[in-house]
């Protein structure tokens, strides 16, 4: 999963800079966005160590943010970025358990921040991973469905 989720998003990214005409590379570079943040959501549910995970996904977004703003001439925080503050919501979320009005306003609150700063995916993907981390898995096409 994780080598076709690369694969993709490299399809994805050829297409953007030296192919802008060519859409079917960016119809096939949309398969890594979904299969990233199930990985983000089974990568929490798995680590032994979230503040490490934490660290290092935070460490390569901001590795990756001057070469991202360069190459998609884009002032928005990389979709890395956007995973960090996502795994932040699901410690926050995971911390309030139990406490269903706590829980939703960091939910809101982490959608709200998400749009309203220049997160790459916004409030999107916010929702794709906590869906991934907290819906059962034979209700995510009745979730996410158009």
């Amino acid at each position: 999963m994780q080598i076709l989720a690369m694969l993709t998003m490299l399809i994805d990214h050829i297409g953007f800079i030296f192919f802008p005409d060519l859409d079917l590379l960016r119809v096939i570079g949309r398969i890594a966005f979904p299969l990233y943040a199930y990985g983000i959501a089974l990568g929490y549910r798995r680590t032994r160590n979230v503040r490490r995970y934490l660290f290092r996904l935070a460490a390569l977004a901001g590795i990756s943010q001057i070469p991202y703003m360069i190459a998609f001439q884009w002032e928005r925080i990389n979709v890395i970025g956007t995973f960090a503050a996502c795994l932040i919501v699901m410690m926050l979320l995971d911390r309030f358990k139990g406490n269903g009005p706590a829980a939703a306003i960091v939910g809101l609150a982490g959608a709200a921040l998400l749009e309203w700063l220049p997160f790459e995916y916004g409030a999107y993907c916010l929702a794709l991973v906590l869906m991934f981390r907290y819906v059962p898995r034979d209700y995510w096409l009745l979730v996410h469905g158009d």
